[in-house]
């Protein structure tokens, strides 16, 4: 981490903690986002800073601490509350709220698996804007979970994920047009080791080495 970048995370810190000891709940939510993922990574400072926002109405702060619920990081895991903190971030409008409770639903994490409520979460979640709920969403629609199999609205929905910048629409978009899935009938290889050296670019390192033996054979 750069110096300035350093600065200011310290300084963004010193004004969400003035917020959070003001009565800001999302100013609390806020900081123990920080803690959670840059300041020296706390979580259980993250956790209480989370469950501080949460309990004043923040539904980032319900979200955040579902997420470490669900993880054990800084709290016991516990992922039944994790889930109802997810619902009611997501009735707040947090998107990944929704998100995490579709992907409880859909793996069935310590719930009643319900591929219909999880498809029903990542529409809402993908169409607030989540890139990330727009691939799940369309992995659904690849897979006949919970919805009637459509591989071209499953290529659509990877592709908003893309352009919204998560790496796992971009992968899935580039299998189906590695397999001529969803779109043109024949198999566009060239296009499919674009969108995996997207996926790589954004962090993903197995699809570094799917975009490497498909520009290999191309």
């Amino acid at each position: 981490m750069g110096i300035g970048m350093a600065t200011d995370l310290l300084e963004a810190a010193r004004l969400f903690r003035q917020g959070c000891d003001g009565g800001s709940a999302l100013g609390c939510s806020n900081l123990g986002l920080l803690y959670a993922k840059d300041i020296g990574k706390d979580p259980k400072e993250a956790a209480q800073l989370f469950r501080q926002g949460c309990d004043g109405g923040s539904a980032l702060g319900c979200t955040g601490l579902g997420l470490l619920l669900v993880e054990g990081r800084g709290v016991d895991r516990n992922p039944k509350e994790a889930a109802r903190l997810f619902r009611q971030g997501c009735d707040a409008g947090s998107a990944d709220g929704c998100t995490g409770l579709g992907l409880l639903y859909e793996e069935g994490i310590d719930i009643d698996p319900d591929a219909k409520e999880a498809a029903r979460l990542d529409r809402q979640s993908c169409d607030s804007g989540n890139a990330g709920g727009c691939p799940n969403f369309s992995f659904l629609f690849d897979e006949g979970i919970g919805t009637e199999p459509d591989p071209q609205e499953a290529a659509r929905l990877y592709r908003q994920g893309c352009d919204g910048g998560d790496a796992f629409g971009c992968i899935h978009l580039g299998v189906l047009h590695e397999e001529g899935i969803g779109m043109d009938p024949d198999p566009d290889p060239k296009e499919a080791a674009r969108l995996y050296r997207q996926g790589c670019e954004m962090g993903h390192q197995d699809a570094c080495g799917w975009a490497d033996d498909l520009e290999g054979e191309n």
